[in-house]
């Protein structure tokens, strides 16, 4: 039997620049011995800010969805919405505990795929899984906040489409997501795992209007400055010229 020489996974060359979305991948980058004296650039994932923005009529949409006038509406959706590593089974526990401290008022806006029945304290909407980009905005916009305990993530998709939305984030410390969900600016962020204090960030905003609006507000101005097309474009276009020229000079 032949045997095929081995070829090396990547051809060594000073030029070779490595991009990570998050700050948080760059360092665990870093730490690795793969791409040893590398370059490594963090640029974020993007957001269509022009496709994920707040909707003109929120009622309308919560209206055509069934969701009664004056609920506190609480989203939570994934592609695999009980996918281990995306935390869903902290939602009904997070439900649970709200519904201990004694809110009736709330509604909760599924969307994705739902593996699995399971019963909630609180009247529910699922949309399932959704592929019209322009209904997802909508699902976004027409809730109060999102509930995202994700236990693995780069960055967190939702996240950015949430926030863009106007629509701030509970979520956990969990990777890159604290990049998107600035705590206590743009969301709240408990440390992952902790129920209680996921429980407590939402009661704090189901009170709070003030400060809901508030991270909503800065929300969508951190999605328009940090991470929209333009921007994201504009970054890797520099990153783009810098490696070329530096790449002409080691030619």
């Amino acid at each position: 039997m032949a045997v095929l020489p081995q070829a090396p996974l990547l051809r060594p060359h000073t030029a070779l620049t490595l991009v990570t979305p998050s700050l948080w991948l760059k360092r665990e980058v870093e730490k690795g011995c793969m791409f040893p004296g590398r370059r490594i650039v963090q640029i974020y994932n993007p957001v269509d800010t022009d496709l994920f923005r707040p909707a003109e009529d929120r009622e309308a949409i919560r209206a055509a969805l069934g969701i009664p006038s004056g609920a506190f509406v609480i989203a939570c959706g994934a592609t695999g919405l009980f996918n281990p590593v995306k935390g869903g089974h902290f939602i009904p526990l997070v439900l649970e505990e709200l519904y201990r401290r004694g809110h009736r008022n709330l509604h909760l806006l599924l969307f994705g795929n739902q593996e699995k029945n399971v019963e909630f304290p609180f009247p529910s909407t699922n949309a399932g899984f959704i592929t019209d980009m322009n209904k997802l905005a909508g699902l976004y916009s027409a809730a109060d906040i999102f509930l995202n305990p994700t236990l693995q993530d780069v960055l967190s998709n939702v996240a950015l489409e949430s926030m863009a939305c106007k629509t701030p984030s509970v979520t956990f410390r969990t990777g890159g997501v604290p990049e998107v969900v600035l705590d206590g600016r743009t969301g709240l962020v408990a440390p992952q795992g902790d129920l209680d204090q996921m429980a407590g960030h939402c009661e704090r905003l189901i009170r709070d209007g003030k400060l809901l609006l508030a991270l909503a507000e800065e929300g969508r101005q951190h999605a328009e400055q940090t991470f929209s097309y333009p921007v994201i474009a504009a970054r890797h276009a520099a990153l783009y010229e810098e490696t070329l020229r530096e790449y002409r000079r080691e030619g």
